[in-house]
């Protein structure tokens, strides 16, 4: 064992916390606008925090691709692509961090 997680590992928890997420933020609006019919700011931010998200899972996966989790001496690793997809994948977890806080904040502001 290596002690870096193998890139089928990074694939599967990227996917599968990514849909959780997609169908929690859904069951939430949908939630909010059918049932509630109420809809406010928390919800928008929430809304931005997913894409941010998705966008995190999209470089993520970008990078198992190129080689995140390789020894850096690998020949096969491209290192310019692969640290733009690092610092992509940065931002845009922070980001969703962000928003996602906004969101919890202002249930707190804003509240029904």
């Amino acid at each position: 064992m290596s002690g870096h997680a193998p890139q089928n590992a990074v694939y599967a928890v990227c996917v599968i916390f990514t849909l959780f997420m997609g169908l929690i933020v859904v069951a939430r609006i949908c939630t909010r606008t059918l049932i509630a019919k109420q809809t406010g700011i928390d919800d928008a931010f929430i809304c931005v925090a997913a894409v941010f998200s998705l966008m995190y899972c999209i470089t993520t996966y970008n990078q198992a691709e190129q080689g995140m989790g390789l020894h850096v001496w690998d020949p096969a690793i491209d290192k310019v692509q692969m640290s733009l997809f690092f610092w992509c994948a940065l931002w845009s977890y922070y980001a969703a961090l962000g928003f996602t806080k906004l969101s919890i904040l202002m249930q707190y502001a804003y509240p029904y």
